[in-house]
Formats: C-alpha cells, sequence, structure tokens
C-alpha cells in the first residue's frame, strides 16, 4: 500500500498491483482498462475459468442478502455499473485506477436499493482492507451511470 501524490494538493492512498495477492486477486486475472480517465466499470476481475475470489463472492453474497433483509425493493433509476471499488496501481501501470472488488446484485433494482443496500458489504471489504493494509485504505461505493 502506499499514497499517490498527484500534486501538492491531493494524494491518494492506493493498493499496488502486488498487495492484490493479499486478497486473494492475481492482477494478471484482472482486465484492465486502457482508458486512463472515466471507465472505471471496465476494471474488473475476469470470471473466465478462473474461479472468483472469495473476497469478491461474499461481499457480492452479503449485498444480495442484505437487499433481499430490506424487501428486495426496486427503487430509483435503472443503472449500470453498481459497484464498491478500491483504488489500485495495476502492473506496468504508472496511475492509479479503480478496481470492482463487488458488483451490485443481478436482480431487478433502481440505484436508490442498490445503494440501500451495500452497507453489509463494504463494511465487510473495509474490514478485510483494515486488517491487511490499516486504516489509509479504503473502498468506497460507485453509482454507476444510466442506463
Amino acid at each position: 500500500m502506499k499514497v499517490f501524490k498527484y500534486d501538492d494538493n491531493w494524494s491518494v492512498p492506493v493498493l499496488e498491483w502486488k498487495d492484490l495477492e493479499k486478497l486473494g486477486i492475481n492482477s494478471d486475472d484482472v482486465e484492465w482498462t486502457k482508458y486512463s480517465m472515466g471507465g472505471t466499470h471496465k476494471n474488473r476481475y475476469s470470471r473466465g475459468e478462473r474461479p472468483v475470489p472469495s473476497i469478491m463472492t461474499q461481499a457480492e453474497e452479503i449485498w444480495e442478502e442484505e437487499w433481499r433483509s430490506q424487501g428486495s425493493q426496486d427503487q430509483g433509476t435503472c443503472t449500470c455499473g453498481n459497484a464498491i471499488q478500491v483504488n489500485v496501481i495495476p502492473k506496468r501501470h504508472k496511475y492509479p485506477t479503480k478496481l470492482n472488488l463487488a458488483h451490485a446484485p443481478r436482480a431487478p433494482q433502481g440505484n436508490v436499493s442498490k445503494a440501500a443496500s451495500r452497507h453489509g458489504a463494504l463494511n465487510f471489504i473495509n474490514n478485510k482492507l483494515k486488517e491487511l493494509f490499516g486504516d489509509q485504505i479504503q473502498a468506497s461505493y460507485y453509482d454507476g451511470w444510466m442506463d
């Protein structure tokens, strides 16, 4: 883990690609976007023949369970790309980008319902990050884009 300094006024804590191994994620198994700005929804774990890391599957299960316990509601606008993300500097990259660690449940639900049910999964991921890297790095919720 390190702090990436954009300039004198702005810096951000990031994981390095080697740090992902502590989370059970191989950086080579991630489909990193080629775009430096925007497109954060494209940084995702390739779910091909490789097993999905347990931090991702557990967080997504927690998120879906919380959504169900809240009544499986479909409130808000239809959006895509809703996820819990963390800042990472990928292998052979110079600048940080965001990696999706958990996607919103694949059920019909609007962005309000997705946001309302994210807390358990976000806490789970942030507790794992704190356990491994201390208080500096935290994941955040990305509200996606309109469908």
